[in-house]
């Protein structure tokens, strides 16, 4: 690649049957290094769909500096709350939130202070 120099270049089919194309500069990579590499990438995509979708990282309508690193911050939190329970009850991070909210509405539900 003209604008790169040298690449090493991992080729690959998906359970689908679709070409996959792996390409790094790094040449001490072999093929279980990159399956390696994969799985590291994968688990970074995974932390940061979980963080927008669950925990509103993203939806922070703050201009300043100080509200949006704590925003940021509390979604980190809640993030890796919802990552303990996951691990101390063996459920998916998606029904560790909905356990929390399903306990919260419930808490509500049995005394409400305020009228909807």
């Amino acid at each position: 690649m003209k604008a790169y120099g040298f690449v090493k270049l991992f080729h690959s089919k998906n359970k689908a049957g679709n070409d996959r194309y792996w390409v790094t500069n790094c040449f001490e990579v072999d093929y279980m290094g990159r399956k390696n590499l994969q799985a590291i990438c994968w688990s970074i995509e995974n932390y940061h769909r979980a963080l927008k979708e669950l925990c509103g990282v993203d939806k922070c309508k703050i201009r300043k500096e100080l509200g949006q690193r704590n925003h940021i911050n509390c979604s980190l939190r809640a993030y890796i709350r919802l990552e303990v329970v996951h691990k101390e009850q063996n459920i998916t991070i998606y029904n560790a939130k909905w356990s929390i909210i399903r306990n919260a509405i419930g808490s509500y539900v049995q005394e409400q202070k305020y009228a909807l």
